[in-house]
């Protein structure tokens, strides 16, 4: 991945292509936007309507706020938003407060995620989990994966 002069932080070209490159072309829907900011980057996936996979990289951690809805839709964006957090080698805080649905492929990542970065020895942060977020993992039996993360408010 090329790297700007200037800062260790992916530049905005690159981290567009690697976006662009993964999606499927012609999706009126699909919208990628990226914050110049030479400190952070801020990239949002978007699927339409309001749920939207939001992601910002700022020099100490990469935050993820999740959309109301984390269906099999959005997954997709999430793994990838996932992806990208796990490439940079740094505290992914997880801001779960406004999800309302989450679906088992969802849950997946969100369980696969944290323990990738538990091995590396990367902090890994849920911040203000809604209820509807622990109810789900707890639906499933998987509330003792949730309890792994750390849980800000």
């Amino acid at each position: 991945m090329a790297m700007s002069n200037t800062s260790t932080t992916p530049t905005r070209r690159t981290i567009t292509k690697k976006i662009m490159s993964s999606r499927q072309q012609g999706s009126d829907t699909e919208s990628v936007s990226l914050d110049d900011s030479p400190t952070s980057e801020s990239i949002a996936y978007s699927m339409g309507d309001d749920n939207q996979v939001q992601v910002d990289d700022s020099d100490d951690a990469v935050t993820i706020t999740l959309p109301s809805s984390l269906d099999i839709v959005v997954s997709g964006d999430l793994k990838e938003a996932l992806l990208y957090a796990r490439s940079m080698n740094k505290k992914l805080v997880l801001d779960g407060s406004e999800v309302d649905q989450l679906s088992t492929p969802a849950i997946q990542l969100v369980i696969a995620v944290e323990q990738s970065l538990t091995a590396d020895g990367i902090e890994a942060v849920l911040l203000n989990p809604s209820a509807e977020f622990a109810s789900a993992f707890d639906d499933l039996g998987l509330f003792s994966s949730l309890m792994k993360w750390k849980v800000e408010s």
